[in-house]
């Protein structure tokens, strides 16, 4: 794989990191993907473990760190191999996203609730004048 790789292929891929703390992971954790001196396995695996140190043991709270990691290494090959195993699931993404959207329909209706509010405090004082 490294054959065809551009001679800034980790600038590129660290492109995709946007915290400091995945930026190094990908610094020092790709380079030995690259070179076969780690497995697949190992790299998703110190993934997991960089990902539980932080704290972030939730799909949702690592939805965007693993999709960081998963642009960074489609920048290397579209179809690599740790793709599929570091990637949330289908049904992962969906739950989030369905949690997201009800999160986002309960913001507007609120919003919604609060200009009613408005215009109806409006109306009642120009009312009163």
């Amino acid at each position: 794989m490294s054959a065809s790789l551009p001679h800034n292929w980790l600038e590129l891929a660290t492109t995709h990191a946007v915290t400091g703390w995945l930026k190094t992971f990908l610094k020092k954790s790709l380079p030995p993907l690259v070179a076969q001196q780690i497995t697949d396995v190992e790299f998703a695996v110190r993934l997991d473990s960089l990902l539980k140190a932080r704290k972030l043991t939730t799909p949702s709270q690592q939805k965007n760190p693993r999709s960081n990691v998963v642009q960074a290494l489609k920048s290397l090959d579209l179809q690599h191999p740790v793709i599929a195993l570091i990637s949330l699931s289908t049904e992962q993404f969906r739950t989030l996203n369905d949690q997201q959207r009800g999160r986002l329909a309960q913001r507007e209706t609120k919003r919604a609730s609060f200009s009613m509010l408005v215009i109806d405090s409006s109306l009642v004082s120009i009312i009163s004048n």
